[in-house]
């Protein structure tokens, strides 16, 4: 508010001890709502379960539309029961299907591994991808990049590209290179994963 009034206008009236609209209500002061240390917390850690799924389902390019299985390896029983007691908002928020929380496990037969806090999850990947398709894939995206980077570093090996062009420019295809470096460093990663999958 006041950027989108028809949505906190709707949230307002939801809210519990509220009357009357909200653009005619005092600002909330900081003192009015007294922090929970719990809360924070157990927000975090749901937070970083959600994220590490997310993150290795970008990272394995499945579709937003497949549902995955996880592991997810608690040490903490406090912990563990937070993400027991929350385990629907895990599924809607990360695309889970069955999700099973352990003490302790071992790395399961084809899963990427993510690690959130003390803890990780593993996402099982066996019968969700095919593993040649995804090779063939990471492996023209490697050439890509390979390609790119070649160009960039040509450019900066250029000396009259590095005299004649202002700083900015020059600075921008440095940064270039660092990223696609990232970039080739993941896929090759990946593809290395994918590969580690046929032994």
């Amino acid at each position: 508010h006041p950027f989108m009034p028809f949505v906190t206008e709707e949230l307002w009236h939801r809210m519990p001890g509220t009357s009357g609209s909200i653009m005619a209500a005092p600002f909330p002061q900081p003192g009015d709502y007294p922090s929970d240390g719990s809360a924070t917390a157990e927000m975090e850690l749901l937070s970083g379960l959600v994220t590490a799924i997310r993150n290795i389902r970008g990272e394995m390019n499945i579709p937003p539309g497949k549902s995955v299985n996880v592991v997810v390896e608690m040490s903490g029983k406090d912990e563990a029961g937070v993400i027991r007691d929350n385990v629907a908002h895990v599924r809607a928020l990360a695309g889970v299907g069955e999700a099973e929380i352990v003490e302790s496990a071992e790395k399961p037969e084809a899963s990427a591994t993510g690690v959130f806090g003390d803890n990780q999850v593993h996402v099982l990947l066996k019968g969700l991808l095919d593993f040649e398709e995804e090779k063939k894939r990471l492996r023209k995206a490697i050439q890509k990049f390979e390609k790119e980077m070649d160009l960039y570093n040509k450019k900066l090996a250029n000396q009259g590209f590095m005299q004649k062009a202002p700083p900015e420019v020059v600075d921008e295809v440095r940064e270039r290179v660092r990223n696609t470096e990232l970039r080739l460093a993941r896929l090759n990663e990946n593809l290395g994963f994918f590969m580690a999958m046929d032994g």
